[in-house]
């Protein structure tokens, strides 16, 4: 989908989201930023809905509810229930109104009126290699106390809130790691089960950081990160996203921020159960919103499936013209041919070889070749066939610019080798 598209499409949410709250028949004050939509009910609540043009999704919030719609089949349908936006809407519109009799006073929605562009960056590629953060200038508003103040609000706006917040804000920022836990959150402080997360800031500025529900913006902790210092949360096992908050005016553990910037992680936390993770907030640009997060898992290295040897039979191999001998195999499932080499320790493929067969996860290593030192890298083969024979789970070197794939010692030390008039016999030792 590309983003003139995507704003097409949400040009008419914004619409139809109008109409839905025009035929409720109650006073509604409706507020368009591009095509994000905020709606204002009598009593203070709000709904959100907030397109976001990185992923192509909207967002839709509502007091403790955040839900994250997708286009798929002409509908815009929840990753979490599978529900319909303007099905949820129509059921979160009603809950609104009935849940206050200053929210049923009978009048129209208010003309709507258009704030400030909302404007969705994101960070040069070149200065960002680890991790990509998306900054959103309107994530304040989607659907929690710690994220309800819009970074677009009007001053007029901006003072209503913090009027009303004044008597139950903090005088002064929380000491470095303090946290708060949220109401009905599926986290337990103290519980031996959990999963130890080191928050380290090296950023220029102090900021909150908040674990949410996946692809939600409902929370369950947040924790005050001093800007230089470093501190540790626990996590039960499961998947949260994460939301950094930056501003001036402090208000609590529990709101966050009056106003100010949030940003929100641009992937997916997979928390495992006693595998400690290392967050890394850094600096990535001259803007206090410039952040990168490096990600580091301090688990042990798993270890590797064992090796397996299959097969029996005699291998006839007769001497190519050049002396040496070559014999038809694959990896993986791709043909390809060796050359036997008993002066190598590994089996070794050429960078295309490996490519082809669908090697992954290789581990940069340097070697020593009759042609000097090469830097390649070291990975794992799930299965090598040589004639009538299958190993699985081989360690396998592969290196830029090699001529001919090799067999190595690796493998050949699994089998009985002669050789005589120039025929050579491998069998399983």
């Amino acid at each position: 989908m590309t983003e003139s598209d995507f704003n097409e499409l949400t040009a008419a949410v914004a619409e139809r989201i109008a109409q839905l709250a025009r035929n409720s028949g109650v006073v509604i004050k409706h507020t368009l930023n591009g095509t994000a939509v905020k709606l204002e009910f009598a009593d203070g609540q709000r709904i959100l809905i907030s397109p976001d043009i990185l992923t192509r999704k909207i967002w839709l919030a509502a007091g403790s509810v955040g839900m994250e719609y997708s286009y798929s089949g002409e509908r815009w349908l929840a990753q979490q229930d599978g529900s319909e936006l303007y099905a949820k809407f129509a059921e979160l519109l009603h809950q609104v109104i009935h849940s206050n009799p200053l929210n049923t006073r009978p009048g129209k929605l208010l003309a709507a009126s258009h704030s400030a562009s909302l404007v969705f960056t994101e960070p040069d590629e070149n200065s960002h290699p680890l991790k990509k953060i998306a900054v959103l200038g309107l994530l304040a508003g989607l659907g929690y106390a710690g994220f309800q103040h819009f970074s677009a609000m009007t001053p007029h706006e901006t003072s209503l809130v913090a009027e009303s917040a004044l008597s139950k804000c903090d005088a002064t920022f929380p000491a470095n790691g303090a946290s708060y836990i949220f109401p009905a959150a599926p986290i337990q402080q103290g519980n031996p089960d959990n999963t130890d997360i080191t928050l380290q800031n090296d950023h220029g500025h102090s900021f909150l950081a908040s674990f949410t529900a996946p692809k939600t913006v409902i929370p369950y902790l947040s924790v005050w990160v001093q800007s230089g210092q470093s501190t540790h949360v626990g996590l039960p096992a499961g998947q949260y996203d994460m939301l950094l908050s930056l501003g001036n005016s402090w208000c609590n553990l529990h709101s966050g921020f009056l106003g100010g910037e949030r940003i929100k992680l641009n992937t997916t936390l997979n928390v495992l159960a006693q595998q400690p993770l290392q967050l890394i907030a850094q600096s990535a640009g001259v803007s206090a919103t410039d952040f990168q997060i490096i990600i580091k898992s301090s688990a042990p290295p798993a270890e590797p499936p064992p090796f397996r040897f299959i097969g029996n039979g005699v291998m006839e191999i007769r001497q190519h013209t050049t002396g040496h001998y070559h014999i038809a195999g694959a990896v993986n499932g791709t043909p390809l041919t060796f050359m036997i080499d008993t002066g190598a320790s590994l089996t070794s493929l050429s960078t295309e070889t490996a490519q082809s067969a669908g090697i992954r996860d290789c581990k940069p290593a340097t070697f020593n070749t009759a042609n000097g030192t090469v830097t390649g890298c070291t990975a794992l083969a799930a299965q090598l066939t040589i004639g009538g024979y299958q190993l699985q789970n081989v360690n396998i070197a592969v290196m830029p610019n090699m001529a001919v794939n090799l067999l190595g010692m690796n493998v050949l030390n699994n089998f009985d080798m002669t050789q005589n008039n120039g025929v050579m016999h491998l069998s399983h030792r």
